[in-house]
């Protein structure tokens, strides 16, 4: 049975590896919008795709934020 810290560092560690890919596709979509025309339908898309890994990394950081306070 995990303690109560080894669950708090397996959850910081999963938000780690959760950024990890997050980074990936944020900059995947920067270098799309960086591409694409100026008057591209796409960019409405393309802001809420950065929007929303925004809110992301947001979550995420909060979650580890908990996570570490508890083992404090």
């Amino acid at each position: 049975m995990e303690t109560s810290s080894q669950s708090d560092n397996s959850i910081r560690t999963l938000m780690h590896d959760l950024n990890g890919q997050l980074f990936v596709v944020r900059g995947m979509t920067e270098l799309l919008e960086m591409e694409m025309p100026e008057d591209s339908p796409a960019r409405k898309r393309i802001a809420k795709i950065l929007e929303a890994c925004e809110k992301i990394s947001a979550i995420s950081t909060s979650v580890s934020t908990r996570a570490r306070e508890r083992n404090l």
